[in-house]
């Protein structure tokens, strides 16, 4: 995956299953500033993929995580949280994936 934002961030990703382990993983960089490399497996009808966000400027590590969830309209909600340094988990992106009308 190529992405760019709204405000000008770009970045890729990878997705992929990894036969050994049996579990899902994604690694997704940023345009120089963090990396996040992730792991799991489907739970109670959501892909749930946990690991670590790296904050390449300044080092800092936290426990991350990504839910994708696909809702009856066909479309996935993607939730990313980060834990802070009190052990809460915050969001850290919020959005929806649609099916492109007429995409294959």
């Amino acid at each position: 995956e190529q992405w760019q934002s709204l405000s000008g961030g770009s970045g890729s990703s990878i997705n992929y299953f990894h036969p050994l382990d049996g579990q899902w993983h994604q690694l997704w960089i940023d345009a120089g500033t963090s990396i996040i490399d992730i792991r799991g497996e489907m739970k109670d009808g959501s892909m749930v993929l946990s690991g670590n966000i790296f904050y390449l400027r300044n080092g800092r590590r936290a426990d991350f995580r990504g839910t994708w969830t696909p809702l009856s309209d066909g479309t996935v909600h993607q939730l990313f949280e980060e834990r802070d340094s009190q052990g809460n988990w915050q969001t850290w992106f919020d959005g929806y994936y649609r099916p492109v009308k007429g995409g294959k």
